[in-house]
C-alpha cells in the first residue's frame, strides 16, 4: 500500500525530533544549546504510529534532534522502530560527542545510515562554530567508532559561506582516506552562495577531483562518485530541500506535532490523536488526513483542513 496525497505525491519519509537537547550551540540550527527536554512524545506512542504508518506505505524514518543520543530511552526507541516492519528504513542523526558510547548497541541495530555532523577539522573554527573546544574527544570517538565495520557512517558537513566553506577539500580528503560518503549541505545563511550552490560547488570541485554521477533516483538524490575512492558526496542545496512538487515527506516534534510542511505551519497533533488509546482503524483515518491535508508547498496558502 502507498499514500498518495492530493497531488500525487507519495508520503514515505518521517523526520523525527526525538529530543530537543543538544550540547552545541550552532548558530546555524534551531536547536538552543542547553535546551531542555519536557514532554516527549512517547516512545510506545511512536512505534504504533509508526507501524501502521510503514503498513501504508512509510518507508523511511530519519532520527533527528537536537542531539538524538540525548533522549533518555533512545536505544528503545531505535530497537523498537528496526523491529516494527521489515521494509522500514531507518537512519540516525548525532554530532558525535556520544557515538562511541553508543556504538556497540547500534551496530547492533543495523541502521540504514547514522550521519555525523561535523562542521569542520579544524579546532579553532569547530569552537567558533559549535561553542565547544572539544573536536579532539570528538574526532577521537568518531575515529574509534568508524572501526565498527557495522556502523554506516556517513558525514554531513553543514556549509557556512565565508566560514567554513574553504574546509570543503579538507573534509573531502579525510572522508576519502576512511571510506566515508560526505553530504554538503547549504545552510540557511544570511549570506547564501549568489548564483546556487551546487553549480558554485561543482565547478570548484571538478578542478580537484574526477567526479561522476551516480544516477537511478530523482535528480535532486544522486549523489556523485569521487573515482579512485569508495565515497560519494551529495549536495543539498537549500532550494533542494524546498522542491515542493516532489515533497515526499513529514516531520515530528520532540512533543507529538506531524508537520506536513517545512516551511508552512501546517500541522497534525498526534497527542490528540492517541490520548485515548486509538484503534489501527483510527489511526489510519488520521493517515488519511495527512495525505488531504499536506500542501502543495510554500505558494499554497488556501489549505482547508478536514
Amino acid at each position: 500500500m502507498v499514500l498518495i496525497d492530493k497531488f500525487n505525491r507519495t508520503i514515505d519519509l518521517l523526520e523525527i525530533a526525538v529530543s530537543r537537547s543538544c550540547q552545541y550551540g550552532c548558530a546555524h540550527c534551531r536547536t538552543t544549546k542547553d535546551q531542555q527536554d519536557k514532554e516527549l512524545f512517547s516512545t510506545r506512542n511512536i512505534l504504533s504510529f509508526i507501524g501502521l504508518m510503514a503498513k501504508l506505505g512509510l518507508k523511511r524514518v530519519r532520527l533527528i534532534g537536537g542531539e538524538p543520543l540525548l533522549r533518555p530511552d533512545i536505544m528503545e526507541l531505535v530497537h523498537g522502530l528496526v523491529s516494527v516492519n521489515p521494509s522500514l528504513s531507518v537512519s540516525l542523526a548525532t554530532n558525535g560527542k556520544l557515538l562511541e558510547s553508543f556504538a556497540s548497541e547500534l551496530a547492533d541495530e543495523r541502521l540504514c545510515k547514522i550521519f555525523v555532523t561535523l562542521p569542520t577539522l579544524d579546532p579553532t573554527l569547530f569552537k567558533s562554530i559549535t561553542g565547544h573546544s572539544e573536536i579532539e574527544e570528538i574526532m577521537g570517538n568518531l575515529e574509534r567508532a568508524i572501526s565498527h565495520n557495522a556502523l554506516p557512517i556517513t558525514i554531513k558537513m553543514a556549509l557556512l559561506p565565508g566560514v567554513n566553506d574553504h574546509e570543503i577539500e579538507p573534509m573531502i580528503d579525510w572522508a576519502v582516506d576512511r571510506g566515508l560518503d560526505l553530504y554538503l549541505i547549504e545552510t540557511k545563511s544570511p549570506a547564501p552562495y549568489p548564483d546556487g550552490a551546487e553549480n558554485i560547488l561543482l565547478n570548484r570541485l571538478q578542478k580537484r577531483y574526477q567526479m561522476s554521477r551516480i544516477t537511478g533516483a530523482a535528480i535532486s538524490n544522486n549523489p556523485w562518485k569521487l573515482e579512485g575512492s569508495e565515497t560519494k558526496i551529495k549536495i543539498i542545496t537549500r532550494t533542494g530541500r524546498c522542491e515542493c512538487k516532489s515533497c515526499n515527506r513529514m516531520w515530528l516534534t520532540p512533543d507529538g506535532i506531524l508537520s506536513l510542511c517545512h516551511e508552512l505551519s501546517f500541522a497534525l497533533d498526534l497527542n490528540d490523536l492517541f490520548e485515548n488509546n486509538p484503534t489501527e482503524a483510527e489511526i489510519a483515518e488520521f493517515a488519511m488526513k495527512i495525505a488531504l491535508n499536506k500542501p502543495a508547498g510554500i505558494q499554497d496558502f488556501e489549505l482547508t483542513k478536514t
